[in-house]
């Protein structure tokens, strides 16, 4: 092993405890993740009119997929601009919502709390509620392709 790994190992030793009490635990990389999404929706300031979309189905096809809008939708929140959040994508509030709901629990887990209420202690109910998501955004969709062509 040569001497700038060996330091390197050295000095991560004492992190390495605190790094696998949030990294090992799925709350743990779940608070990652959502806390990622909440700051770069705040620091994204969207465009009003944007000349181009970051959406590959949208780029690739012409039309909107079922997540088209989300990334203005979660930035409007985060700047606290709320109508304009929903005209984004009328299921953004909701989601935006239910994600800051799941970052404040994973949070509290982190810090050794418990978190959740009873509806959301068992994993059939968070697989139940993504279904529920996917029914809402596949019907949000399909009404969207009406109204808009």
């Amino acid at each position: 092993m040569n001497a700038g790994r060996f330091l390197m190992l050295e000095i991560l030793r004492p992190i390495k405890p605190a790094f696998n009490n949030i990294f090992g635990k799925r709350h743990g990389r779940l608070f990652v993740v959502l806390s990622i999404v909440f700051f770069l929706s705040f620091i994204f300031v969207p465009h009003p009119h944007p000349e181009w979309s970051v959406c590959a189905v949208k780029n690739f096809i012409g039309l909107p997929c079922p997540g088209c809008g989300l990334t203005h939708s979660f930035s409007s929140l985060s700047h606290g601009r709320f109508v304009e959040s929903f005209r984004w994508h009328p299921l953004g509030p909701l989601l935006y919502g239910v994600l800051l709901f799941f970052w404040i629990q994973s949070l509290l887990m982190l810090l050794g709390r418990r978190a959740s209420p009873g509806f959301m202690r068992k994993e059939v109910n968070i697989r139940l509620w993504g279904k529920i998501f996917v029914v809402l955004f596949m019907v949000q969709w399909i009404v969207r392709l009406i109204l808009d062509t």
